[in-house]
């Protein structure tokens, strides 16, 4: 199921905090899964919801309903699933300067330590 393996992972992080094992502290874990609890709920109303529609399928069915009920009740899990695609870009982008400046330096490094290298 969609998210299942997301709060999977977040529980591993979890259960791993204390422990040898941790890789990341809990402030970190609930940064990185900010919001996925509450997707993962959304998804299951979807789902729950949708099945026997499917099920009973018949010309005249209609999901949008499912739609609108999710977004008119739950309008704060688009907000949550925005401000979380919005930290992620933010997240790459600060990733990515990162790695452009680190390789930078890499390279200055080298051609000023190539430029003093003589072999007379």
């Amino acid at each position: 199921m969609c998210c299942g393996w997301s709060l999977q992972y977040m529980q591993t992080f979890r259960n791993c905090i204390g422990t040898p094992q941790a890789v990341l502290q809990l402030a970190d874990i609930d940064i990185i899964f900010q919001g996925i609890p509450e997707l993962h709920m959304a998804h299951k109303f979807f789902v729950r919801e949708l099945e026997p529609r499917v099920v009973n399928w018949s010309a005249d069915q209609q999901i949008g309903e499912i739609f609108h009920t999710l977004v008119s009740d739950c309008l704060h899990f688009v907000i949550i699933a925005l401000d979380f695609l919005l930290q992620t870009f933010f997240l790459f982008y600060f990733v990515f300067c990162f790695l452009l400046h680190l390789l930078h330096f890499a390279h200055k490094s080298m051609s000023s330590t190539a430029s003093g290298f003589s072999c007379s």
